[in-house]
């Protein structure tokens, strides 16, 4: 366990002996896990240049250039079949300027987002290949939907993206206990968030937004986090919650596969009533999410974590 007092994470106390409660019990439990999933710096970066009126495509490029990896996967993807022209890309900025800024920003969050979640401490306790690959998938189910519902779809890029980085900050503190509860909840059913608080404390869900909120990601985005396992406490960023309930239910499909929190039932169909899809555009929308996860089956194939620049 790499708690460093593990007697005390699932209640620690402040300097007066007292038992912090809500932001303060979660950070002084982050406080006390010795290996934190690394702040997503590019992803920050490009935020930063998204609130720009007209985001300057020079930077993105700058921003590009400056990390070997994610200039392998920006020209990678451009040489892709879905995107390859008369001739092959072998530069950052022709590639760039075929992709367009979307294309290029999707791969920036995708790399920066791999990185994040492949903290190596972990994979000996969860299946982080795995686990990437379902982040990425719910962030293009999150964004296909997003724009079919007319929601931010970079919002729920990254939402998707993150939503499951608690459970690397779980994994990271709690070691083989949290590999056993994952591997019991998989095999006898029922709710990975809900084991998680009984057995932790908090759930990741719990976690990961209060990490995504430490690291000064947009509040929709927290939010976004924090709810998608309790859809009815999402209020104001119900929406955008949906959308990624939505999205991790659709990627889930894909993967043919249920184990963790693919979402119940009553969770699915609360979050079709609150975006307004009807069976026809439902129908139309899951058929868009497997076009584009198909697209993107060939990005980012590496295992993760055998090539970790610095961000």
């Amino acid at each position: 366990m790499n708690v460093k007092d593990s007697m005390t994470a699932a209640a620690p106390l402040n300097q007066g002996g007292k038992v912090d409660s809500g932001k303060d019990k979660l950070d002084a439990y982050l406080d006390r896990i010795n290996n934190l999933p690394p702040t997503p710096s590019l992803i920050i970066k490009l935020l930063a240049l998204l609130k720009q009126p007209s985001p300057d495509i020079e930077e993105v490029v700058k921003l590009v250039k400056r990390d070997p990896a994610l200039t392998t996967e920006v020209i990678k993807l451009c040489n892709s079949s879905y995107f390859r022209g008369e001739q092959l890309i072998a530069e950052v900025s022709e590639a760039t300027a075929r992709l367009g800024f979307s294309e290029v920003y999707r791969v920036i969050m995708m790399v920066s987002a791999t990185r994040t979640i492949s903290l190596a401490n972990v994979e000996s306790v969860l299946e982080v290949e795995a686990l990437c690959r379902h982040a990425i998938a719910t962030a293009v189910a999150a964004g296909v939907i997003a724009k079919a519902v007319a929601e931010n779809p970079d919002s729920a890029f990254i939402a998707g993206l993150l939503h499951d980085v608690g459970k690397i900050a779980l994994a990271s503190a709690q070691g083989v206990r949290y590999q056993a509860l994952a591997r019991e909840i998989k095999i006898q059913g029922g709710s990975l968030s809900q084991a998680e608080k009984k057995n932790f404390g908090f759930d990741h869900s719990e976690v990961g937004s209060r990490l995504l909120e430490r690291w000064d990601l947009p509040p929709e985005v927290v939010l976004a986090v924090r709810y998608h396992h309790n859809l009815t406490g999402a209020a104001d960023s119900g929406r955008l919650t949906a959308t990624v309930v939505l999205a991790n239910m659709l990627a889930k499909e894909e993967e043919k596969k249920s184990a963790g929190d693919p979402g119940t039932v009553d969770d699915i169909a609360q979050a079709i009533s609150i975006l307004s899809l009807a069976p026809g555009p439902l129908s139309a929308v899951m058929e868009e999410v497997h076009e584009a996860l198909k697209r993107d089956a060939g990005l980012l194939k590496a295992a993760p974590g055998k090539s970790r620049p610095t961000q």
